[in-house]
């Protein structure tokens, strides 16, 4: 389905923004690459998508849906990913 990330902001410590007004969408059959160095914020934008954290704002929809208002066991039985070992 369609993944949209909608002026999403988040950050683990108040003080310390990590994300600001990140939008992007995502259609279905196309192939992403989240890539940057180290401490980029890719593995938390997975998180985020998977409910691991709540938003500080924005959404993120999934077909639609702003997955705030899904289980978390209902977002993570739609969606899959294939994760890289950099070895």
């Amino acid at each position: 389905g369609v993944i949209e990330f909608e002026h999403v902001a988040f950050s683990y410590s108040p003080d310390k923004p990590l994300i600001r007004d990140l939008s992007f969408r995502v259609e279905p059959g196309q192939t992403v690459a989240i890539v940057g160095p180290t401490g980029a914020g890719k593995t938390t934008l997975v998180n985020l998508l998977m409910r691991f954290y709540e938003l500080d704002g924005g959404r993120i929809l999934l077909d639609g849906q702003d997955i705030a208002a899904l289980t978390r066991d209902d977002v993570r039985s739609r969606t899959g990913m294939v994760l890289q070992d950099p070895w």
